[in-house]
């Protein structure tokens, strides 16, 4: 059973309280398994290979909603029993393949943001999945799609890594990434799944050490990069990632290129708050 371990107000016990549910998230994803495929050394893109876990559910039809901006109007986390945390829990606790991954993203951020209406950016995500689809019609070969879905999101859209503020709580939040246009690799992927999931393309995200990525699960197999615009990866791109962040030492593993499962994802992401709260 999900178990919810912020019992205090977010501020200065924000640290702490993000630790503890991290952890638990990670706890009910530790027994996963992934078959890992191989990774083309001079090409953008991937050999064959099988990830597990790698489906999620998305929202449905789209309704209509009013504005969904919230402001931070203090933490729903003193109350164990409140109807968001109820609803992530039911939400994360069941079937990993039928997890809604934007919506628990929105009730995550929803913690901070307790006006926050998920439904509202849910119909976001719906009306680029819509943009983009109509733009794919005549659009077969993968990296054709993947410029369609690059120059909506990053050219039309103006989303955009927040390199200026790295540690921004807000980076974090869905509903702040989706109003500022503004985000970390993790939330930009997350956008970038669930805008490509909508045009039926076959994304997932790839937590990839230090910088979260996407990859393209058809042949070609291709690995992008949302937090600079959708750029494709190579291997030796990767290994560049993992220097800059580990140094010289640091090896590229096939088993860093998996696709992550949602409670991965979401663990990951509750990570990066603990981190701009420290």
């Amino acid at each position: 059973m999900f178990r919810f371990l912020i019992g205090v107000a977010f501020g200065a016990a924000g640290y702490w309280a993000w630790q503890s549910f991290g952890r638990d998230l990670l706890g009910m994803g530790g027994d996963q398994e992934t078959t890992y495929g191989g990774f083309n050394s001079n090409t953008s893109s991937f050999s064959s290979g099988t990830s597990g876990s790698s489906s999620y559910g998305t929202s449905g039809s789209s309704s209509t909603g009013s504005s969904g901006s919230a402001t931070p109007t203090g933490s729903t986390m003193g109350s164990s029993e409140s109807p968001t945390r109820r609803a992530l829990g039911a939400l994360v606790s069941g079937d990993e393949r039928q997890i809604d991954l934007a919506r628990a993203a929105l009730l995550i951020a929803a913690e901070e943001y307790p006006d926050l209406e998920p439904r509202h950016y849910l119909d976001q995500l719906d009306r680029l999945g819509q943009a983009l689809r109509a733009r794919l019609v005549h659009e077969s070969a993968p990296e054709r799609q993947i410029a369609a879905l690059n120059a909506l999101l990053f050219g039309e859209e103006g989303f955009r890594g927040n390199e200026a503020s790295y540690y921004d709580p807000r980076n974090s939040y869905l509903n702040q990434v989706l109003d500022r246009r503004l985000g970390l690799p993790i939330t930009l992927a997350l956008i970038y799944v669930e805008v490509g999931r909508r045009a039926r393309l076959p994304l997932s995200g790839v937590g990839f050490p230090a910088h979260f990525l996407v990859v393209y699960e058809a042949e070609p197999r291709l690995l992008v990069d949302p937090f600079n615009c959708g750029r494709l990866l190579s291997a030796s791109d990767c290994q560049q990632l993992l220097w800059q962040a580990f140094g010289s030492s640091a090896r590229l593993e096939p088993g860093q290129l998996a696709v992550s499962p949602p409670r991965e994802i979401l663990a990951r992401l509750i990570s990066n708050l603990k981190v701009a709260y420290q």
